[in-house]
């Protein structure tokens, strides 16, 4: 099956005849979820070419975007459009939820730039930018993957994955307060699903 999977990945980078597109809608209680992660669960060992850097902007005391994909090895660039000191800490989370600090730095003030390095991977990683200085700890998210399928929902849960690699995969979602559901899906074409998160999960 590995090989099978190996095959049609190649067959999807080479030529476009062999992917779809996937697009769709994540609920919880049927109502939309936002802000999630939504990816395919793909094992690579040759990480593909990345885009740009992501940007993670603290404006009005809030780091925005608050949830956004990139590839291993891309930049993150943080950015201070207040003026106001920011103090921020990038960590980068496992599977096994083990943390680790990959920068802490001081922002002093409005304008000021600083590009990381997100961390190689061959697997999805999770990585978290803290503002550590005032009332309470604001959070943004960076899901860092090895390959290109994967979006974020918007605020009426939907989301679309482009050249989705044809067959049989498993469509991985991931939201901060829901944690991660997964479920089985079969590409044979462009299609529409509706994910339903677990009613168990809480908020």
């Amino acid at each position: 099956m590995r090989r099978l999977e190996w095959l049609m990945l190649g067959w999807a980078l080479s030529g476009a005849v062999w992917a779809a597109e996937l697009r769709g809608v994540v609920e919880w209680h049927r109502q939309p979820v936002g802000e999630a992660v939504v990816y395919l669960d793909v094992v690579v060992t040759q990480a593909m070419a990345s885009a740009g850097p992501v940007v993670v902007d603290f404006h009005r005391g809030q780091p925005q975007p608050r949830v956004s994909v990139a590839m291993c090895g891309a930049e993150l660039l943080l950015q201070n459009s207040d003026a106001t000191l920011r103090i921020a800490r990038v960590e980068a989370f496992d599977r096994e939820r083990n943390a680790t600090v990959l920068a802490r730095l001081a922002m002093p003030y409005a304008g000021f730039e600083k590009r990381l390095r997100l961390p190689p991977c061959s697997a999805p990683t999770l990585v978290r930018v803290v503002g550590e200085n005032g009332g309470e700890q604001q959070r943004a998210f960076v899901a860092v993957l090895p390959h290109r399928w994967a979006a974020v929902t918007g605020g009426d849960g939907t989301f679309v994955l482009e050249d989705v690699p044809r067959g049989r995969w498993r469509l991985c979602v991931w939201q901060e307060q829901l944690g991660t559901h997964v479920e089985p899906v079969t590409i044979s074409g462009s299609r529409s699903v509706t994910i339903r998160w677990p009613v168990a999960a809480k908020p």
